[in-house]
């Protein structure tokens, strides 16, 4: 199986890319997906917009490996990866499986203005 780590070149002009301050900070990131079985992940909201700052937290969506079936090792996985970011980072983290969000028109948020950032 190949590992797929994908990087991006922010121009703030353009929508969906990984500011500049966090894009150094994608190899210690990428090790935690790793780490965490994490199929892929996802950026979206602030981290991929001019408003990113020092304050803002990291918007990550994710899924799990297939392998990873068991719920409540999906629970202990999401927790102790949140956790790692946010000991990693020193900001919040809102992280959420991608089969979570049922809100109509968050789904389509996220399917519109997501970033893929991991894909194993």
């Amino acid at each position: 199986m190949r590992t797929f780590c994908i990087f991006t070149t922010l121009i703030l002009n353009n929508d969906n890319m990984i500011h500049p301050n966090f894009q150094p900070n994608m190899p210690i990131i990428i090790d935690l997906f790793k780490k965490y079985n994490i199929q892929n992940a996802y950026f979206f909201g602030s981290v991929l917009t001019e408003k990113f700052d020092n304050e803002s937290d990291l918007d990550i969506l994710i899924n799990f490996k297939p392998e990873i079936t068991d719920p409540l090792l999906k629970g202990e996985l999401m927790w102790d990866l949140q956790f790692a970011i946010e000991d990693a980072f020193h900001r919040n983290v809102d992280l959420l499986q991608e089969t979570t969000p049922k809100n109509p028109y968050f789904i389509k948020e996220l399917q519109e203005t997501k970033q893929l950032v991991y894909e194993q």
